[in-house]
């Protein structure tokens, strides 16, 4: 599956010409290898998450999963709110290799996930009287030791990816997702309550840190403390930390603000529907940091003019692979509910068809945040990221007393309007941007919602019996 194909270096001097296409067929070949294996495991991991769904929601009732999403918002708000950018920073650094630099790196993480244990553990009661909902403490307080875990990751993960060799990470991360599902799915059929989620999510985590450091090759990690890596780290990573602070609130702020508006039956529901529609934006996420944000370092660092050429062809592969899906969600989320899930879940259908507009502007937003990162421009991702909070965070409080859920799910489905402008800002000033190929997307994300829209109400469907 080539998604991504580079044909770099066709325009260099005689001089040194087989040196640089040798060079620039290895960037190619590793980029292709990282995206199949990219795809090829998200895919995966996509398939395990449909099949556990479909087990447990049968198993468990909505209110499970509208307690446990709550619980992963806040636990991520955390991390989120603490990020240091580590795996950014070995990716894009010069000293990527530098065993001092990484073990200095990889101490940080270790605190950070000390702290992030012992913070959200003195939260927990705080946080279920927030919700007047007892029982989120106790959960919040062993679901904590997820990012304790995570703390301990090796960062052979990060060489791992700046090299662009994702194999046995995702080989890692499948392995680790099974696990979970076992655990879970056992734990339900036997005690079916909202422990069965976090016992699955625990055990995961658990493993992942303990195959990164059995598994993937390369340095040990050990404690180390370098002045330099950590000027070097938070220098560039103060955009990531201000960019996933807000990151976290436009991503999971639907969710922070739907709990204290619906029932959490009701949050489980939209829980399904967002769930859904995410896949699209988990391919396009995962290649975003597996494979471009790599590929497009690479290609500044070693051929800077050829970066608007690289980054529109690329990002032209994304479209063609993540296009049709937004076109099924518009054409038949409430159908595709229909077949996978019993009445309960019902509404999810609806809330599908407006949240998959999230696709077709993520694609034009979110390969250009990794683009302006590549060039060492991490500040566009911020204030995109801070546009996208700022809409939801907003909008929703009105549109929920003006138009009620219905409303508050398509301001969520079109909080990245303010964020094309960001992206789009940062690609003219910086050499990259075509306007071409920008308006050729938006006639195919029109034509897309056009035709999807158009198939739902003609009663195509409905003629096969997919219809309710």
């Amino acid at each position: 599956m080539r998604v991504f194909e580079f044909r770099l270096g066709r325009r260099v001097s005689q001089e040194g010409s087989a040196d640089n296409e040798a060079s620039d067929s290895g960037l190619k070949a590793l980029a292709v290898r990282a995206s199949i294996w990219s795809i090829g495991g998200l895919g995966t991991s996509q398939l395990i998450r449909l099949g556990s769904n479909l087990v447990l929601t049968r198993l468990l009732f909505p209110e499970a999963f509208g307690l446990m999403a709550i619980v992963f918002v806040w636990l991520e708000g955390l991390q989120k709110l603490s990020d240091l950018g580590i795996g950014p920073s070995v990716i894009q650094s010069r000293r990527g290799e530098d065993p001092h630099f990484l073990d200095t790196l990889w101490t940080a993480q270790v605190m950070r996930g000390i702290v992030l244990w012992l913070l959200a553990s003195a939260l927990a009661q705080p946080f279920a009287h927030l919700y007047k909902t007892p029982e989120l403490a106790g959960l919040l307080a062993v679901a904590s030791l997820g990012p304790l875990f995570a703390g301990l990751n090796s960062t052979r993960v990060f060489t791992q990816h700046r090299n662009l060799s994702p194999t046995q990470i995702t080989l890692i991360e499948v392995g680790c997702q099974l696990l979970s599902v076992i655990v879970m799915i056992t734990w339900a059929v036997q005690s079916p309550t909202v422990w069965a989620l976090v016992a699955g999510a625990l055990s995961a985590a658990a493993l992942k840190a303990l195959l990164t450091h059995l598994v993937l090759p390369g340095q040990r990690n050990r404690f180390h403390w370098d002045p330099g890596a950590v000027r070097e780290l938070l220098g560039f990573g103060k955009w990531i930390f201000f960019t996933t602070a807000t990151n976290f609130l436009a991503q999971q702020g639907d969710r922070l603000l739907l709990a204290s508006l619906v029932s959490f039956a009701t949050l489980g529901i939209y829980n399904l529907a967002y769930f859904l529609v995410d896949a699209p934006l988990r391919f396009v996420s995962i290649l975003q940091h597996r494979v471009l944000l790599p590929v497009f370092s690479r290609v500044h660092r070693d051929e800077p003019r050829r970066m608007s050429e690289i980054y529109y062809r690329t990002r032209f592969r994304i479209e063609c692979l993540v296009l049709p899906m937004a076109f099924v969600f518009i054409a038949a989320g409430p159908e595709l509910i229909h077949l996978g899930w019993d009445e309960r879940w019902s509404d999810a259908g609806w809330m599908t068809r407006i949240l998959a507009l999230r696709i077709l502007i993520g694609v034009a937003t979110g390969p250009a945040q990794f683009g302006l990162t590549a060039l060492g421009q991490p500040r566009y991702m911020f204030f995109s990221t801070l546009s996208q909070a700022f809409w939801i965070l907003a909008l929703s409080a009105p549109a929920m007393a003006g138009g009620g859920l219905e409303w508050v799910v398509w301001v969520i489905g079109t909080y990245g309007v303010l964020s094309l402008l960001v992206v789009f800002t940062g690609l003219r000033r910086h050499g990259v941007l075509s306007i071409a190929r920008e308006l050729r997307y938006f006639a195919m994300a029109a034509t897309t919602a056009g035709l999807a829209i158009a198939l739902h109400e003609s009663g195509w469907l409905a003629a096969l019996g997919l219809n309710r």
